[in-house]
């Protein structure tokens, strides 16, 4: 199951890096509140449920909204931490 997880959390969403344009649908830390730990995969990467904080909703009105119209995942990887393990899993700037 995790792995599998994993494997959703990598490959589908969309990860950037620390010190990317905050836009988009980013997994940055600094565009996060309220995290907290779902749990840790076997290659130790920490899985979280986050909000996007006000910065985020003001770069990008679909930070905060539901999935089902439109809205960004809450669930997922710190790109911070995935850099750390995968650096070629991660991208910056504006896409």
């Amino acid at each position: 199951m995790l792995r599998a997880l994993f494997f959703f959390l990598l490959v589908v969403c969309n990860v950037h890096a620390s010190d990317s344009i905050l836009v988009g649908n980013s997994s940055d830390r600094r565009l996060m509140s309220d995290i907290n730990k779902l749990g840790v995969l076997e290659n130790g990467l920490v899985v979280y449920s986050c909000r996007r904080n006000e910065t985020a909703q003001n770069l990008d009105a679909r930070c905060g909204a539901p999935g089902t119209t439109g809205g960004y995942i809450s669930m997922g990887f710190i790109a911070q931490e995935v850099d750390k393990v995968y650096p070629a899993a991660i991208t910056s700037g504006v896409h």
